[in-house]
């Protein structure tokens, strides 16, 4: 029996080692098994993170990689704003972030976010709740990394679960790697808006020095033919046309101070000439204010102006903004030159001072 009993125990030792042993192959092959996708998506986060240049696209991509691959309840991505360098949430997924904690900014050392940006180190906390540097106390467990370029911390990347847990040292290993790759996107996706800016810019100062030398040839135009003409009806329908053509207007009224009254003399483009008063007295006109302090007015929206809301041209002929010019001679204004515009629009001083 001494015998049997020796061989039963040894017969269990060998059941319990290769027990042991699937056991272990097991956990090995659930390793290698949760190894071999975690590069897979790697390789594919590699892939999809530089196919976009637009940085919250780039961001917002990382955010639910990071979450699924993690397993994480909530993501976070903070990025740094100069001048203070001071930290801002810019993207994240799952588990959406509180109303205060979407306003807050971290300096270096503030906080575990502002803490990773200063010491530029990941940082794990089982008991995230537990720790005083926390600000908001949203998660249980904490993982965090810096988003580093050119071995400076720009950002920090954070994962955080609602139940205890323990992050592992491959789950650090697989944050830092997708920070790596989202560094370098973001910093493509950053060179991409600021030549975009600077493109713009251009253009628009392109644009603008366009549209000065076209006034200038105009006005240069208008001189020569202002010269040559000798009778006032056509010189005053000549300077209504070449108004509008300045001011990128629709109408254009020429109206002269004889005495105390305010007349009428031309127009171009008017839509119904009977729809201006022809004469007035300066002190009932709505062109009083621009004789008396002999400077221009702007009026970018003609039916809030007190002025001119009720007017004719606005109620009836349904003008939307306008420009009143003084014409002025030795001082004095003896004459009003107005632009007129169908719709409201932005009108800047430059307009007025090419009238």
């Amino acid at each position: 029996r001494r015998g049997g009993r020796a061989d039963e125990e040894q017969l269990l030792k060998i059941v319990a080692d290769q027990v042991a042993i699937a056991v272990e192959n097991s956990r090995l092959y659930g390793d290698l098994a949760r190894q071999a996708a975690e590069e897979e998506s790697l390789v594919e986060s590699s892939r999809l993170l530089p196919g976009t240049l637009e940085l919250s696209e780039v961001l917002q991509r990382l955010a639910e990689f990071v979450a699924t691959l993690l397993r994480a309840d909530g993501v976070r991505i903070w990025l740094v704003e100069p001048p203070a360098r001071e930290l801002r949430l810019q993207a994240w997924a799952g588990l959406p972030p509180s109303a205060g904690e979407g306003e807050m900014r971290f300096a270096p050392g503030e906080g575990v976010a502002g803490w990773i940006l200063e010491h530029g180190t990941s940082l794990v906390l089982s008991d995230f709740k537990d720790d005083p540097r926390v600000k908001y106390a949203e998660f249980e467990s904490f993982l965090g990394v810096p988003i580093l370029l050119e071995g400076r911390a720009q950002g920090v990347l954070v994962a955080g679960t609602q139940v205890r847990r323990t992050f592992r040292g491959q789950d650090v290993a697989l944050a830092e790697a997708l920070a790596t790759s989202a560094a370098v996107a973001i910093r493509n996706a950053r060179l991409y808006e600021e030549t975009e800016r600077r493109l713009r810019h251009t253009e628009t100062l392109l644009a603008e020095r366009q549209t000065l030398e076209r006034r200038q040839a105009a006005f240069a135009e208008i001189v020569k033919e202002l010269a040559a003409e000798d009778d006032f009806d056509r010189l005053f329908a000549l300077i209504g046309r070449r108004a509008c053509e300045l001011a990128d207007a629709d109408t254009a009224v020429i109206s002269l101070v004889e005495g105390d009254e305010i007349v009428q003399r031309g127009s171009y483009g008017a839509p119904d000439p009977e729809g201006f008063t022809r004469r007035r007295k300066i002190v009932d006109s709505r062109v009083r204010r621009v004789i008396e302090k002999k400077r221009p007015f702007l009026v970018p929206d003609a039916s809030r102006d007190p002025v001119w809301r009720d007017s004719v041209p606005v109620r009836k002929l349904g003008f939307g903004a306008l420009m009143e010019v003084p014409i002025v001679l030795r001082g004095e204004a003896i004459g009003v030159l107005g632009a007129l515009f169908k719709t409201p629009r932005t009108i800047h001083e430059e307009d007025a001072a090419l009238l």
